[in-house]
């Protein structure tokens, strides 16, 4: 109250009235005209009146204490029906989310599974491409290897074959030239036989001329006459009986140089002629 009675106070007090202004007309002269110029008088200076000294601010009023919250209004009740629609939306959210992070899961695993069968029948088609280029070397080396074996066994089969009729051309020479020269030494062998069976031949009185006839003798390898018989006789029994005779006398035989041209059966033929030449 008493803050309001100074604010009233205040505005009651009437402030001191101005003095009146004096107006007056100043003369200064004449203008070029000839008229008298006159000047406004000075205006007077009007004193302002001199303000009070302001007055002291009457103290703040005590702080009026805190006035009590009112009571908060309870919350509305929910309806059961709405909590219910509300529980059953937030179930069916939850189970769409969960739905979706399955069907995501389940993608992400289809998409690595397939993606992992990808890669194994890519690995697999590698690694078959890879056996059937080694199984393909392996074929093309044991082709070569075969046929540089069969070229190899060609090639040893001919050297072979060559060497043989070498061999064979060789032994034969060898063989015609070793059949030639025993058969020098036994033509030479012949020659000494007709002669010292010739020598002890005795002609028989009145023999024809053109008899012949072919006796075998059986020698042991010292030369003895083991038998002597007329296998192709001339038609003279005593021509014959005297070419045995002979040939018996004559053991043993002479032998060849050379052993190899021994044989243990011989046929020589005899005619009165050979046998009369041969022994001179």
């Amino acid at each position: 109250m008493l803050f309001a009675f100074l604010i009233l106070g205040v505005q009651c007090t009437r402030l001191p009235e101005p003095p009146p202004v004096i107006e007056a007309l100043v003369i200064t002269g004449h203008n070029k005209a000839g008229e008298l110029v006159t000047e406004p008088p000075p205006a007077e200076k009007v004193e302002e009146p001199t303000p009070e000294p302001p007055k002291p601010e009457p103290p703040p009023p005590p702080p009026e204490p805190p006035k009590p919250e009112p009571p908060k209004p309870e919350p509305p009740k929910p309806d059961p029906e709405i909590e219910k629609k509300k529980i059953e939306q937030e179930k069916i959210k939850r189970e769409q989310e969960i739905k979706l992070q399955a069907d995501i899961q389940r993608k992400k695993e289809e998409d690595e599974k397939k993606k992992q069968e990808e890669l194994e029948v890519k690995r697999k088609k590698e690694e078959e491409e890879k056996k059937k280029k080694e199984e393909e070397r392996k074929r093309i080396e044991d082709e070569k290897r075969k046929l540089e074996e069969e070229r190899k066994q060609k090639e040893e089969e001919q050297r072979r074959l060559k060497q043989m009729m070498e061999e064979s051309l060789s032994n034969e020479a060898k063989d015609r030239a070793e059949a030639a020269r025993i058969g020098e030494v036994q033509k030479t062998w012949g020659q000494m036989l007709g002669e010292h069976i010739a020598q002890r031949w005795l002609r028989p009185p009145g023999l024809p001329s053109g008899l012949r006839c072919v006796a075998q003798i059986d020698i042991l390898p010292n030369g003895e006459v083991i038998s002597v018989k007329i296998i192709r006789g001339s038609g003279n029994a005593a021509f014959d009986a005297s070419v045995e005779n002979a040939i018996y006398k004559s053991s043993p035989l002479p032998l060849p140089s050379d052993p190899k041209a021994f044989q243990r059966q011989l046929q020589p033929e005899f005619t009165p002629e050979s046998l009369d030449q041969m022994s001179r």
